[in-house]
Parts: C-alpha cells; structure tokens; sequence
C-alpha cells in the first residue's frame, strides 16, 4: 500500500540523513515512532551510513510505549546505548545525560491531546536543549485526529503541571512538530530549532486517511478510535470512575460499581449528542480502577467523528454521572488535567453544560488566532498538491 504521507523520518531518510552527519545525536523517541514501512526511527538511523547515535532518551510508557509505570533508565542489551528515562527519577534530560551530544532529534507519535504527556516531554528536552546551547530536530508525524478541531478550555498557567504544560485548549489541533514551535515561540526559547516536514498530510486528515501503519503509542491508545474519544473520555481519569482502562476498550466503556447503567444510557441518549450514541452494559476491568469488580455504565460508539466534539462529550458523560449520583460521584484530582478550576467548580454546581461550553469560546477564538505562527500545514489540498 502506498501511504498518502510520508512523515519527517520518511524525508529525513529519504536525503540520506544528511542533516545528521558528522553530529553525535541524541534521539528522544519510542516505538511508536515508524517509518512509512513500518521500520522504527532507531532502527534506521542505527543501520544509516555516517550516522552517530550515542544516546536515546525515552518518555512516559518506555522505548516499548507499553509501561504502565515508572519507567527505568538501562544500558540497552541489543544496541549498547544509554536509553535515559524521562517518566523516572528525572523528567528532564540532565547535563550530564546531554553532555558529549551536539544535536538532539525528537520523534514522537503524539495524539493531539493537551494531557498526553509525550509534548510535556519535549518542552523539557527543548529546554534544557536552548539552555546548554544543542540544536533540535523534530521529525513531524499526524495529529491522529485532524488539525482542524480546536476543544476545551484553555490551560490555566497557574495550573501548569506535567499533564498541563501548554497554555493551550485540551485539543490543540496541532502536530508535534507544530506544538515544538508553539512552545519556543511562546516561551521564547533561545532554541536552534527545525522541524522536518511532512509530505502530503493536510489539517483535515484523520490518521486512517494518511495510509500510515498504526503502531499503539501507549498502552491504552488501542486504535484511532481510542484517539478520537480519549481528549474527551480521558477528563474523567482522576476521578472516581472508570473509562475503561484495564478492559478491551478504554476510553469507549466508562462506569463504576455504584452506577445505574441503563438510567444513564437514556439521560446521554436524550442529550442527542452530536457524533456518538451510548448503551448501557456492564464490565470488570482486569486493571487499574475497580480492578476485578462489577462495574456499570456504558459503551460510546462513534458514528460521526466529524460532528463529535470530544471535550464536550467528556463534560456531557462526567455532568450526566453527576446528576444521577451527585454523592457517590468524586471529582478527585480532575482539576490538572481539564486546566480550569472555575469549569469543574461549574459542573459541581449543576451548572448546564452547554453554559460551561460558552465559557471556552472567546479563549478559544484567540488561540486559533495566535497558533497560525507556529503552523506548517494547508487546510486542504488544491490543484492535487498540498499547499504549504
């Protein structure tokens, strides 16, 4: 099959990693991160002429993207290299883990959610990169669900934390590479920064229309599917329900032991809620909350994704859970992940959703103003080639 878009290594590859040589390099990436034919980024640069990989830098999930903890700092068996670990001990690289290295290359398959911690990862790299003077590379990759949808509030910056390091809204609709120059143009970062440009992708692309092969880049992010539901789903994680982690579809069943499934099926159903439709059903997750107990809720199917605004989904079902069991129902740590206080101390109150919502669109409306300096990419392609 001939992918419709060649991602950055596919380009890199494809000028004989001239840009790499003569650099000793240090490579923050995982296994996720694939070529056009399926090889791995590590892969090709190890087995490429005149490159010089001498250390590996690895973030949440492992270089395996499949660890569902701290992740340990090892000397590699097969390579030899030092995979240094960024979700362990440190989430920074430090000095002396960047010391002897002159350019620093990042590829990552990021899902287009503020949360997903792999672009919290690079802003540190990027960081500590403009700090100690080391060029970045990032070889771009899709946001696997379009760059179009802008959802959710924007980050409060008094909030900022690991799974919130951006001043942006929870879908951000940009690539990594996209997110990179976002970062060191806000910050102002005394970067020496390039991004490696994709071919052929466009804002409105979903992954499954890029001809790219799926490789899972953390545990639970099963499919594209999981992707479209988890800015949405993920909302409720620090809660005390669960979406469905430890079960063969996370992010698509959310519930919990002391939940009426079939009341709350109808109550979403009712909303008539744009892109989605809800059955009851239950579930006992084999892991992580309510491991091995009986849970109710329900299962969300995408039958428009393009009509679906996922962020507001997540309000819809977290509201809904709410009304029906306002005492058993614990917003727990919710606050870091949504980025803003006041929409959580709202839903607490039973203020109606769609009030919430307009809360995010003056924000909202400025962002996609503001982000146009860091984009790469044409909204759609013209005359059968992409305008950039």
């Amino acid at each position: 099959m001939t992918c419709a878009v060649q991602t950055g290594i596919d380009v890199l590859r494809d000028n004989h990693f001239a840009d790499l040589r003569g650099r000793r390099v240090g490579l923050l990436t995982h296994r996720a991160a694939v070529s056009s034919d399926g090889h791995t980024t590590l892969d090709l640069l190890l087995n490429a002429d005149g490159v010089e990989v001498v250390a590996v830098f690895t973030p949440e999930h492992g270089y395996g993207a499949q660890m569902d903890a701290a992740v340990p700092s090892i000397i590699d068996s097969e390579t030899g290299l030092p995979f240094h670990s960024l979700y362990g001990a440190s989430r920074r690289p430090t000095a002396e883990q960047l010391a002897g290295i002159d350019l620093l290359l990042f590829d990552l398959q990021d899902v287009g959610a503020r949360f997903y911690t792999y672009i919290t990862t690079m802003g540190h790299t990027m960081e500590e990169a403009a700090r100690l003077g080391i060029p970045c590379i990032v070889l771009d990759r899709p946001n696997v669900i379009t760059g179009t949808k802008l959802e959710g509030p924007i980050m409060d910056p008094t909030l900022k934390s690991f799974v919130g390091y951006f001043q942006f809204p929870i879908r951000h609709g940009m690539t990594v590479g996209e997110v990179a120059r976002w970062h060191a143009i806000q910050e102002k970062l005394d970067v020496d920064l390039r991004v490696v440009s994709m071919v052929g992708w466009v804002r409105t692309m979903w992954f499954d229309d890029t001809g790219l092969p799926w490789t899972p880049p953390s545990p639970a992010m099963r499919s594209p599917t999981t992707a479209t539901l988890y800015p949405g789903i993920c909302c409720l994680e620090r809660s005390n329900v669960s979406v469905g982690r430890g079960t063969d579809h996370p992010f698509e069943w959310v519930g919990a032991p002391w939940v009426d499934e079939n009341s709350l099926a109808g109550i979403l159903e009712e909303r008539q809620i744009p892109g989605v439709s809800f059955r009851a059903i239950d579930f006992s997750p084999a892991a992580s909350l309510y491991a091995d107990e009986l849970c109710h809720g329900i299962a969300i199917e995408v039958t428009d994704r393009e009509l679906l605004n996922s962020v507001q989904l997540g309000f819809q079902v977290l509201d809904a859970i709410h009304r029906q069991n306002p005492v058993e129902l614990d917003f727990g740590n919710c606050i870091p992940l949504l980025g803003d206080a006041a929409s959580v101390s709202a839903l607490q109150s039973f203020i109606p959703v769609d009030e919430i919502f307009d809360t995010w669109e003056n924000d909202l409306g400025t962002f996609s103003e503001a982000r146009k300096e860091a984009l790469l990419y044409a909204d759609r392609v013209r005359l059968g080639a992409v305008e950039e």
